[in-house]
């Protein structure tokens, strides 16, 4: 009925044709190779080396492997017909843009005076959560970190070197959550602070164990609820000084609140909620538009129906309609 531009349509037709004689080894470049020529000619100048006879090759137990790469290049070609084509690369415009907004990463790093390079500062980072931060396995002692040392969330801290341990030593989280993991990646040198190491957590874990009866982390958990968490993805970072302490350890900073189940909290509010442990503050809780904040954009959305009433014609009046202020979701109410 219609022409399936996809592997699997791709797959289909290549099955409707002989597969064992030599007559299919014929029948296929024959319907193949115009087929090819055409997405040559539409999806790009520089497309792979492809002929006929590509699929002119013995062929063992039914099938040859000229015969399945060729079409598998094929396929994937098709495929990218559904991507519009632009050139807006070449536009003087995008070059401008290139210019005026996005930085040049490695000629920053490169020419940056941080005695301690790119690669060196990452497993720095490694070796400080490995030992210093609450999810490590070695024991630290605090060594790696500056005295001046500063522990920073969103809503906490920042907290001094002896505070920061105090309080990472207080809560066994992965007693309560024995199968946790912070899931650390993307590890990077920020080209603006060549002394600052980023990176993004996001974290799972079931709540299956049982806290040490009467410790912080049996008031704050609880019995087993046998729930899974499943965190946002989180900004954290970590600064060192020049002589390789660190100085500065951030956590916590939610990158999209739509993501997991933690109604965009993140931390140990985001896996409370999770547990139903509601805390008596906005902070510990599911971002919604507070009371001043819906009344400015139920000002903004007035003054937008006002406008619309001077719009010279029907088109402007959509346009004015589209750009009007809309309520924002609460991170707990997921939009379509």
């Amino acid at each position: 009925s219609e022409l399936n531009f996809s592997p699997r349509g791709f797959g289909a037709l290549w099955r409707m044709m002989p597969r064992r004689s030599a007559r299919g080894a014929l029948v296929a470049p024959v319907f193949l190779a115009p087929l090819a020529l055409i997405c040559q000619h539409l999806i790009c100048s520089d497309w792979v080396t492809w002929h006929p006879l590509t699929f002119i090759q013995s062929r063992s137990n039914g099938y040859a492997s000229g015969n399945v790469r060729a079409g598998y290049l094929l396929c994937r070609r098709i495929s990218a017909l559904q991507v519009q084509r632009t050139d807006i690369e070449g536009t003087p415009e995008f070059k401008a843009f290139l210019d005026r907004h996005v930085v040049d990463e490695k000629d920053m790093l490169n020419n940056g005076i941080f005695p301690i390079g790119e690669a060196e500062l990452i497993a720095m980072t490694l070796r400080f959560l490995a030992t210093e931060a609450p999810e490590a396995t070695l024991p630290g002692d605090g060594s790696l970190l500056a005295e001046d040392f500063s522990f920073v969330g969103p809503v906490i801290g920042p907290l001094t070197k002896r505070e920061f341990m105090a309080t990472r030593d207080s809560v066994d989280f992965f007693r309560s959550f024995p199968d946790a993991t912070a899931e650390f990646h993307h590890f990077r040198v920020d080209p603006f602070e060549p002394n600052r190491v980023w990176f993004t957590v996001r974290g799972t874990g079931q709540h299956t164990g049982y806290a040490v009866e009467g410790s912080d982390a049996d008031l704050l958990f609880g019995e087993p609820k046998g729930v899974r968490f499943v965190n946002p993805p989180q900004a954290c970072s970590v600064r060192f000084s020049a002589s390789g302490k660190v100085e500065l350890f951030t956590i916590g900073y939610v990158m999209d609140r739509y993501i997991g189940n933690t109604g965009g909290l993140g931390g140990f509010f985001g896996v409370l909620n999770v547990i139903g442990k509601r805390l008596p503050f906005d902070e510990g809780n599911p971002w919604r538009p507070s009371l001043g904040y819906q009344l400015y954009v139920e000002l903004g959305r007035l003054f937008g129906r006002l406008r619309m009433l001077t719009a010279e014609d029907e088109e402007e009046r959509q346009r004015l309609a589209d750009a009007m202020i809309k309520m924002p979701a609460g991170s707990d109410e997921r939009p379509n």
